[in-house]
């Protein structure tokens, strides 16, 4: 998650070096995925891979000098399909598996209207075959049904910009800042279950919808852009922090462990999105994301693995579209 930001952590604004490691460290890491691959003896339908890069512009880059992502995915691209210049023997023919099997990914909380011009006019003409998708997207402190019906109509107007990962389930309390401004539930004061954790026994919060200003919460909101509803008999009462500003009557842990329970169990497999009828799978990593997809171009024929993990959360992406179908497979 944002190797730009992390290998090094000057990628983007420091000496043209930058980028050329982060793309040597991708590309090694994709060959690796391969040789694993083909250690587990994996067949069938076999997924996507990604390396989602955060929404900096990359000075040090080569192109893309004025363009959020571009640049990032101009030199992986380069890399992909020229490995020897970038000081790296592929095991691994990651060229092919590159034009058949990546997804390209990025992250950003800017608002839905900046996405095209910024950033989908010049992605669309430089990756015409690439499929594209947002892997956390949620404008904070905005009408999410004005943003994600903005967000998810330019999703429909543009063929290889697959959708959105909504960003993200639950409040990272851990983190500090305007870092905890993005959860669509906060932790309530109420135990619901206990869960064992490598030999230590943990409590499982009840779960408090979040607001952000407006007269329906953020869950809410959501599920009026998808087509759902959220069901408030199967939601706690106050939460415990202040990233929540209703103070509802708390309901019994039955309740709750029914509004977990088919949470969890989407973990696991595959449902149906209400509004769209298309199958819905998890893409699971470190930050913990809700989120839709629209229809997919021809080369995103499974799900998508990010690469490298990233560091921190784990997300939890629920996901609309062939994108991310559900295919049993061993790593």
């Amino acid at each position: 998650n944002e190797p730009d930001l992390k290998m090094p952590p000057t990628a983007t604004i420091g000496g043209a070096d930058g980028p050329v490691k982060m793309a040597r460290a991708l590309i090694s890491a994709f060959d690796a995925m391969l040789d694993a691959e083909k250690e587990m003896g994996v067949t069938g339908p076999l997924i996507n891979f990604t390396a989602t890069f955060s929404y900096a512009i990359c000075m040090a880059c080569s192109r893309f000098k004025s363009n959020p992502a571009l640049g990032q995915m101009a030199v992986l691209d380069d890399a992909m399909r020229n490995p020897a210049q970038y000081g790296y023997t592929p095991k691994n023919d990651i060229t092919d598996a590159y034009n058949k099997r990546w997804t390209h990914s990025f992250n950003t909380q800017n608002p839905a209207t900046d996405l095209q011009h910024q950033f989908l006019d010049d992605y669309n003409v430089a990756f015409p075959n690439t499929p594209v998708y947002i892997g956390e997207y949620h404008r904070a402190k905005a009408s999410q049904v004005q943003d994600l019906s903005t967000i998810l109509a330019v999703a429909n107007r543009n063929v290889l910009f697959v959708g959105i990962c909504f960003f993200e389930f639950t409040v990272s309390y851990y983190k500090t800042g305007t870092e905890t401004e993005f959860g669509a539930f906060g932790y309530g004061s109420t135990k619901v279950a206990s869960m064992d954790y490598f030999g230590m026994k943990l409590d499982v919060p009840c779960l408090e919808p979040v607001y952000e200003g407006f007269a329906s919460s953020m869950p809410e909101e959501i599920a009026k852009v998808y087509g759902g509803v959220v069901d408030s008999s199967l939601i706690c009462g106050p939460g415990t922090g202040s990233t929540t500003a209703a103070d509802r009557t708390s309901t019994s842990q039955a309740s709750t462990s029914r509004f977990l329970e088919p949470t969890a169990t989407t973990a696991e497999g595959a449902t149906t999105s209400p509004s769209s009828g298309g199958a819905t799978t998890t893409e699971q990593s470190d930050d913990v994301d809700t989120g839709v997809k629209s229809s997919a171009p021809r080369s995103t024929q499974g799900p998508v693995f990010d690469l490298p993990m990233s560091s921190a959360s784990g997300r939890l992406c629920l996901s609309v579209a062939v994108l991310l179908m559900a295919v049993g497979f061993e790593l």
